[in-house]
């Protein structure tokens, strides 16, 4: 039964990015060839994140634990999730910059990237929300100070950084704002 359920998140998963990209594709900012600057990848950071806590804020809690909100999980699994997130993108950014060590999780496959992200979210399922919300903040405060004290040109030349902090960032804020909005519209709020 365990092994169904995370077959299906998998597929679940994999439609929504596809479905995600697929919808977003031309309004993408940034290309390959074309990376952001360092300011602009901090304000469209800024602006993403700003709709997403938008999203959260006008979520009703009587619905926090219903499942569906982002694959299987419900809203209160998906903000772990977001956190979880920029915790790990702020850890994988200190190690690849100071140590020239790539994070665990990027030869993973699609199983194992599903069983991180449980594991992310079983550590914290317990907790109110109102504990989730500050960790939330918090993480985010710290990952924005790291990426404001970045040198400039690894958000324009250095490819892994800039990839990570746009996938890991501002795409995976606006994935899951979409998410998250989709949801609410489906439980009639």
């Amino acid at each position: 039964m365990k092994r169904i359920l995370v077959l299906l998140f998998i597929i679940q998963k994999i439609m929504l990015k596809v479905v995600w990209h697929l919808e977003k594709k031309e309004n993408l900012i940034f290309k390959e060839n074309n990376r952001l600057n360092k300011i602009d990848t901090i304000n469209e950071i800024k602006s993403s994140w700003d709709n997403l806590l938008s999203t959260i804020n006008s979520f009703s809690s009587k619905h926090e634990k219903v499942p569906g909100a982002v694959g299987t999980w419900s809203f209160l699994e998906a903000v772990i999730h977001i956190f979880a997130w920029d915790s790990e993108l702020l850890i994988n950014l200190n190690d690849y910059h100071n140590k020239k060590e790539m994070p665990k999780w990027k030869d993973f496959n699609d199983k194992e990237i599903v069983e991180l992200n449980q594991g992310q979210v079983d550590e914290y399922i317990n907790t109110s929300f109102e504990d989730l919300y500050k960790r939330l903040i918090d993480n985010h405060s710290n990952l924005i100070k790291y990426l404001e004290n970045l040198p400039e040109d690894l958000f324009v030349t250095d490819q892994f950084t800039s990839g990570m902090i746009k996938d890991e960032t501002y795409l995976h804020y606006q994935e899951h704002d979409e998410n998250i909005k989709t949801f609410s519209k489906t439980l009639n709020q």
